[in-house]
C-alpha cells in the first residue's frame, strides 16, 4: 500500500464534460459514468486542453 497514490480532482468540468454534446460524439455508445472518468482523467492531465473541449461550437461551459 505504500505505492498507493491518491490524487484529487475536481469534478465540476468533467461533469458538464459528461452531458456534452461532445461527449457523446467522442465516446458514443457509452454510459455517462464513463464519459465522466475519461474527462477527469484528460482534466487531470492537462486541465486547459478541457476547458478548451468545452468551448467549442457548443459551448457548454458558457451556458
Amino acid at each position: 500500500m505504500e505505492d498507493l497514490n491518491v490524487v484529487y480532482g475536481d469534478e465540476s468540468l468533467p461533469r458538464l464534460y459528461e452531458n456534452s454534446r461532445i461527449s457523446s460524439d467522442q465516446l458514443p455508445g457509452q454510459p455517462g459514468i464513463v464519459r465522466r472518468v475519461v474527462a477527469l482523467g484528460r482534466y487531470l492531465q492537462n486541465p486547459l486542453a478541457m476547458v478548451a473541449t468545452l468551448c467549442g461550437p457548443g459551448k457548454e461551459i458558457l451556458s
